[in-house]
């Protein structure tokens, strides 16, 4: 899914992980609990939902990085060639 870049195939919806964001969130906030990896992930569910990818894997949140990060892009597109044609580059 993710070397293909295709997220279209969804076992678990960007917008359905929202909606367990919200809730998770505020049960967290409830009762006093820090979470720092939680929050740290939830701004990359949030562009993911921004680029229009509501319906699609919660794995394109990779789609996020490669649009925010040039090395990520370049790392994804290069795991994606055969092995041959990445050994040449």
């Amino acid at each position: 899914m993710m070397v293909k870049g295709d997220y279209s195939d969804a076992t678990m919806k960007v917008k359905t992980w929202q909606k367990d964001v919200q809730i998770i969130g505020d049960f967290l906030r409830e009762v006093d609990c820090p979470a720092p990896l939680f929050a740290a992930a939830s701004p990359f569910y949030n562009a993911a939902m921004a680029m229009g990818l509501a319906d699609a894997d919660t794995a394109a949140v990779l789609a996020v990085l490669e649009q925010w990060t040039p090395a990520v892009a370049k790392a994804s597109s290069a795991a994606s060639r055969p092995k041959s044609a990445a050994k040449k580059s």
